[in-house]
């Protein structure tokens, strides 16, 4: 007969033997349930980051909207998002905006991967006779030196505009072609070739009007043209076979600022003409990387 001692501690070993048991499957069954979302945090897929283009210069830029083309005319051309900014006035000169305006604070207050410089127009014509001696030309020089560096200390890439020649004075491309890749060559900037690319397509498609009818700035195809080329220029890509047909917004013409309240098409251009201004854009592109990114102007005309 088991005595009662026997039997007590029999028990109490049980006991002990039990609780630990218990107490592990209540603290299973009081665990809550993991859910699907807390076993593996989902990632939100990153956005895309945006290239960013300052363009700083004249009515050569704002007229129809030049850099809203070249933003649209990029995403199409699967160059990736472009965010772009614009301080551009009427006449101004790289020099004004040296000396005035807002291109320093706008240019310092951005993240810009890249800046693209244009200056006006007679810096390829007669002197101006109520400029510095020298006329346009040896104003244009210090000052885009000045821009170019400015530039590069903030770690963006300078992309000198090279424009286009007056309709009533077509040699004035030499000397343009001179003063850009000239000072480009210097300080180590890039050059888009819209003023070889604009040559071209003035000599083989005479029908296909590039100019505004003031004879100085660009019609909308003068602008599509110009797109393309600093497409080409900045990413390296052919243009050809990207859309010719973009809306946006437009830009008051006297002021040089945008009318964000409206919207309109700023280029509709017929497939066959787009396809010309495409060609020729990246037949410069092509005949500048032959030449290490710039021409041989020597012996250009000094004006």
């Amino acid at each position: 007969m088991i005595s009662r001692r026997r039997v007590a501690l029999i028990s109490l070993l049980a006991v002990l033997l039990i609780i630990p048991w218990l107490s592990g499957r209540a603290a299973q069954e009081q665990k809550p349930e993991q859910k699907p979302e807390q076993k593996q945090e989902q990632k939100k897929p990153k956005k895309p980051r945006a290239i960013r283009v300052l363009f700083i210069g004249g009515s050569f830029i704002y007229y129809n909207n030049l850099p809203d083309i070249f933003a649209k005319l990029a995403m199409a051309g699967g160059a990736g998002m472009v965010e772009t900014g614009m301080v551009a006035l009427p006449g101004w000169s790289l020099k004004d905006h040296w000396q005035k305006g807002d291109a320093h604070r706008v240019l310092r207050d951005s993240n810009w991967n890249f800046v693209v410089l244009q200056d006006q127009s007679l810096v390829g014509k007669d002197a101006n006779p109520e400029g510095p001696p020298g006329g346009a030309l040896e104003a244009f020089r210090p000052f885009a030196r000045n821009w170019a560096q400015v530039v590069q200390d903030v770690g963006a890439v300078p992309v000198f505009f090279l424009t286009w020649a007056r309709q009533d004075a077509p040699d004035g491309q030499a000397i343009l072609n001179s003063a850009y890749f000239s000072v480009a060559k210097e300080v180590e900037a890039k050059v888009a070739g819209v003023g070889l690319a604009w040559a071209q397509v003035q000599k083989g498609h005479p029908e296909i009007e590039l100019y505004a009818g003031d004879g100085i700035n660009p019609s909308p195809a003068g602008s599509y043209l110009a797109a393309c080329a600093i497409y080409a220029t900045m990413f390296g890509r052919n243009p050809e076979g990207v859309p010719a047909k973009f809306g946006g917004r437009p830009v008051n013409l006297e002021t040089g600022k945008v009318e964000s309240e409206k919207l309109q098409f700023l280029v509709d251009l017929p497939p066959a003409q787009a396809k010309v201004l495409q060609q020729a854009a990246w037949e410069a592109k092509r005949l500048l990387d032959k030449k290490h990114g710039y021409l041989d102007v020597s012996g250009a005309p000094k004006q």
